[in-house]
């Protein structure tokens, strides 16, 4: 009878549950070391903000203008599409010491022609 109750699933699972808990993950390293928020200046924020839009290949970052006053960033100019305003916002809203981001771009439209009929 020993036996048995020594072996009772009860005692098993508080078994491998202290050894799960023990084997947990620890938590991932970062890919590339981050400052302290406090040291970054706004030419580093900008330059970091600069390349992120740089690297999306949807972005046309030949109209954007960014602008970079303590922790807040905003981004004028032109763009070329209203995903493209989106996608900017959230890869600059991701640099580390942007505490906000201000948007005022404009999405540029291709130039129009038209063509009578007939022509």
């Amino acid at each position: 009878m020993v036996e048995y109750q020594d072996r009772h699933p009860r005692n098993v699972r508080e078994a491998s549950r202290a050894t799960w808990t023990q084997r947990l993950p620890q938590p991932l390293q970062a890919e590339r070391p981050r400052q302290p928020l406090g040291e970054r200046t706004p030419r580093q924020i900008c330059d970091e903000v600069a390349e992120q839009l740089d690297a999306s290949p949807f972005i046309d970052v030949s109209g954007i203008e960014i602008t970079v006053d303590g922790a807040e960033v905003t981004l004028g100019g032109t763009i070329n599409s209203l995903i493209a305003i989106s996608l900017a916002r959230a890869l600059v809203s991701n640099v580390p010491g942007v505490a906000r981001v201000q948007t005022q771009l404009r999405v540029k439209t291709p130039p129009r022609t038209y063509d009578p009929p007939g022509s």
